[in-house]
């Protein structure tokens, strides 16, 4: 499966930004719990490329 570039408006963008800018206190304290977060981040990307529910479990290894 390739995947190409994928141009986002300003409000797509703003919101993987929001996201991101909450994880970046891990790389201070590794031990913080954040995987709410990534879930929610990788939910955006999924609906970004418009994913299927197959090709999900794919990415996510659930094959």
């Amino acid at each position: 499966m390739a995947i190409s570039n994928k141009k986002i408006s300003q409000k797509e963008q703003f919101s993987f930004i929001n996201y991101l800018m909450v994880l970046i206190p891990k790389n201070r304290n590794p031990s913080t719990d954040n995987s709410a977060l990534e879930s929610q981040i990788d939910q955006l990307v999924y609906q970004l490329y418009d994913l299927t529910d197959e090709e999900i479990k794919i990415v996510e290894g659930n094959d």
